[in-house]
């Protein structure tokens, strides 16, 4: 049985692997992506640049990914729906932007006095 698969996407490939990346992060399998990034030695806006189209995702960060966490379903990203059957993504996810405050500095900032 051969699975036929679409032309190839650019723009999707890295709509995916910017959501698989988040899968991992909501699964804990990694802390942020900026220790991410330090493993697999990139930029660590990269996520901001592929999504700008600035930047794509290619062999190299496919590889490095798998690397460094082995649970990433790379063939999802690399092939889509057609080959895996995990529906695509319709946009891209809702990502924090810059780094989340320490809870202290949360903490002390609400304790202030409103003026």
């Amino acid at each position: 049985m051969s699975t036929t698969l679409p032309p190839f996407d650019q723009v999707a490939m890295d709509r995916r692997f910017v959501w698989e990346v988040q899968r991992l992060l909501d699964e804990g399998v990694i802390s942020s992506f900026r220790e991410l990034a330090a493993k697999m030695e990139v930029n660590p806006s990269l996520l901001s640049l592929i999504e700008r189209g600035t930047n794509h995702a290619n062999q190299r960060l496919l590889y490095e990914l798998h690397r460094h966490c082995p649970v990433a379903n790379v063939p999802w990203v690399l092939l889509g729906e057609a080959a895996t059957g995990r529906p695509e993504p319709a946009g891209w996810p809702k990502r924090q932007r810059g780094r989340p405050w320490p809870q202290k500095a949360v903490e002390h900032a609400e304790a202030r006095p409103k003026a």
